[in-house]
């Protein structure tokens, strides 16, 4: 069932704004389920421009996309306004 592609939630900002501002495509990847039940965890990517920019986990696809999108600021050197 996976990888699974789809468009970024809001929350991913300052990481969607750079890469609008970029012009580079931003997209997520749910790579993976870990666990059962109430201990499910989901695994995403953010890619930019096709590569993996950041790896995130939670117990929400949500959550999981918003920690990939932080570990690609960490990762590209973003500031809190989207800028390097």
């Amino acid at each position: 069932m996976f990888p699974v592609f789809h468009q970024p939630f809001i929350s991913c900002t300052p990481t969607c704004e750079w890469a609008q501002k970029e012009k580079k495509s931003i997209e997520f990847v749910d790579i993976q389920e870990v666990g059962t039940g109430y201990h499910k965890q989901y695994l995403v990517d953010v890619l930019i421009n096709q590569e993996v920019a950041g790896k995130g986990q939670d117990y929400s696809i949500k959550g999981a996309e918003q920690n990939a999108a932080m570990k690609a600021v960490e990762q590209l050197g973003i500031n809190g306004n989207g800028k390097h």
